[in-house]
Parts: structure tokens; C-alpha cells; sequence
């Protein structure tokens, strides 16, 4: 899917003001950012129910949610670096 996102602007008659609104919204993958937040807070939600179950399989679910969130930070929102992306691979 493109990270186009189509908004409704006040006083937006002006096709130069829309092209640029879209660019920017390119521009800055703010399609993939969302994406990433409203993952990321599913997944707080998630991780606390698991730590409140705290069953047997509540340490092996809680890593699953902690890569699922390294992996969205690296690709949806680009905010990892060289030394996090090597802790997270040293602890799998």
C-alpha cells in the first residue's frame, strides 16, 4: 500500500497546496509511522495483560511482543541503530 494519505484541508482549493501536503506526507512515511504507534500501543496492551496472566508462557509471549516492537521501530518508524539491532540479535 503507498504511504499516500488522502486529507481533507481547510482552504485546500489550491492543487499546489494539496501536492505538497501529499509530498510531505511521502516524504516523511507518516502512513508507516502511524502504523508503528497504533502497533505499538496494541502491543502495550498486550504485554500487560501477559505480565498480569503470568502463566508458564508468559516469558516466551513477552519476547515475542519485545522483537515484534524492535522489528516495527527498525522498519515502520527507522529509529534503531547498529548497536540496538546487535543486542536484540545477541539475545535470540
Amino acid at each position: 500500500m503507498s504511504d499516500v494519505i488522502f486529507l481533507n484541508l481547510r482552504n485546500s482549493n489550491n492543487n499546489n497546496n494539496r501536492n505538497n501536503v501529499f509530498c510531505t506526507v511521502e516524504m516523511f512515511h507518516l502512513r508507516r509511522r502511524a502504523l508503528h504507534v497504533f502497533s505499538e500501543a496494541e502491543r502495550v496492551l498486550k504485554f500487560k495483560a501477559v505480565c498480569d496472566r503470568g502463566d508458564s508462557e508468559s516469558l516466551s509471549e513477552l519476547g515475542r511482543l519485545m522483537s515484534a516492537s524492535h522489528e516495527s521501530c527498525c522498519n515502520l518508524y527507522e529509529c534503531s541503530c547498529e548497536e540496538l539491532d546487535r543486542l536484540v540479535e545477541l539475545a535470540m
